[in-house]
């Protein structure tokens, strides 16, 4: 059993609209729910549906692979108060969250920018990516790992019988947790040290920088071990500057607490698992000791969502973003003209997909205008994703036929 007594685990799982690297990706909304230290559910699972951008359609294949009835898109939550319920549920004392593929769940930080919000996952203390724990464990034991990152596909892989409709959305969560007591059986103490928290993670991060010790990470995208020589550590923005092996070269890059890095000693990597994975251990600080730092440039692709976007603001785009925090949202006046152009037309969007209430008539009327022509060129791609989803379609199996069905009508009906 994990160490848990007088907290909670939140098991959490993203439910995207469109691919996580699309500038406008957003959420059709989470489904989560509670658990104690055995994982006994508290409560009952819940949907929590977000009614995303007026102006962005969702992808089909994201909807048909998903099981989401696209109807049901326009009974959710504005972004914002999205983004507010969210806030409760992920920043609650105490509480320790498990998900599967953080890839997806940092969608959130692209809505957090477009609603000019701070940075949610910022300021949670406790997230752990099963699908990254799962497979640093397989990696680390066999030199390899299953060439697939579906949830219910992982679980079956691991002994998961159950079953449900495509469409039972909370059904999802039963795999979740059957692959974490998995990994509470299989692998408890990789488990359990992934639930350290942030302070845990920035005295890790301190402790290497002092002694000059190799850290290391699993990336999830590229199914390989990440090692990390620490360089300086931004407390202010939770932020570490390193250089990164990634099985191939080695890069400069920033690393934020709001990645959820493992940040596990590199000394796991013993010499049994370095044979299996191929890694050389005492190569690579080696070749990080020999590295130039100075002549090696910072991938600026490392930058945090956040920090790009705020380095494009004037000082007056930012007045308005600390104002846009402190006030009631739907009281506030359009940004100033001394607001840069394109700031001035994020805020307009953003009042009219969340607030359209306060729009008077002639705004509300070029609000509309602007999302139709937002939504024209993207009804071909709809249409073209459409056809060939079509032809993936089993026709024997009704609740497939009937899902397609429904994402057909879509366009039709907003």
């Amino acid at each position: 059993m994990l160490p848990k007594i007088d907290g909670q685990y939140l098991f959490v799982l993203p439910l995207p609209l469109v691919s996580p690297t699309d500038p406008k990706a957003t959420l059709f909304g989470i489904v989560y729910a509670y658990t104690d230290a055995a994982f006994n559910l508290i409560g009952k699972k819940e949907l929590l549906i977000c009614k995303g951008l007026a102006y962005k359609l969702p992808s089909p294949s994201y909807l048909f692979a998903q099981g989401i009835n696209p109807d049901l898109i326009a009974n959710g939550l504005s972004e914002v108060e999205f983004l507010n319920r969210l806030q409760k549920i992920m920043q609650a004392p105490n509480l320790d969250i498990f998900t599967w593929s953080l890839h997806n769940l940092k969608i959130v930080d692209k809505m957090c920018t477009r609603n000019l919000e701070a940075n949610l996952l910022g300021k949670v203390n406790s997230l752990i990516d099963v699908n990254k724990i799962l497979k640093l464990d397989q990696y680390l034991n066999t030199g390899s790992v299953p060439n697939t990152d579906a949830l219910y596909k992982c679980a079956k892989l691991l002994g998961f019988k159950e079953s449900s409709k495509h469409t039972d959305l909370l059904f999802k969560l039963d795999a979740l947790i059957y692959l974490v007591k998995h990994l509470n059986t299989n692998a408890q103490a990789l488990l359990n040290f992934s639930l350290k928290g942030k302070q845990f993670k920035i005295d890790t991060i301190k402790n290497a920088l002092l002694k000059g010790q190799t850290l290391l990470d699993f990336n999830t995208a590229t199914h390989e071990i990440n090692l990390l020589k620490p360089l300086v550590f931004d407390d202010s923005k939770q932020r570490l500057e390193a250089l990164v092996y990634d099985n191939n070269s080695i890069t400069r890059q920033f690393i934020y607490l709001s990645q959820f890095p493992l940040l596990s000693p590199a000394t796991v990597l013993t010499p049994a698992r370095q044979e299996l994975t191929k890694i050389s251990l005492n190569g690579v600080n080696k070749a990080f000791s020999e590295t130039d730092i100075h002549s090696l440039k910072l991938d600026l692709n490392s930058l945090s969502i956040f920090e790009k976007f705020y380095a494009q603001l004037n000082a007056d785009d930012k007045a308005y973003c600390k104002q846009w925090r402190s006030s009631p949202k739907n009281s506030l006046e359009p940004p100033a003209l001394s607001c840069s152009k394109e700031f001035r037309q994020l805020v307009f969007l953003l009042r009219g997909n969340n607030f359209a209430g306060t729009l008077i008539d002639n705004e509300l009327q070029y609000y509309y205008r602007m999302c139709q022509s937002l939504l024209m060129p993207q009804l071909k791609v709809y249409a073209k994703e459409l056809k060939l989803l079509v032809n993936q379609v089993d026709e024997n199996n009704q609740e497939q036929v009937m899902l397609l069905a429904t994402i057909e009508r879509y366009l039709s009906s907003l």
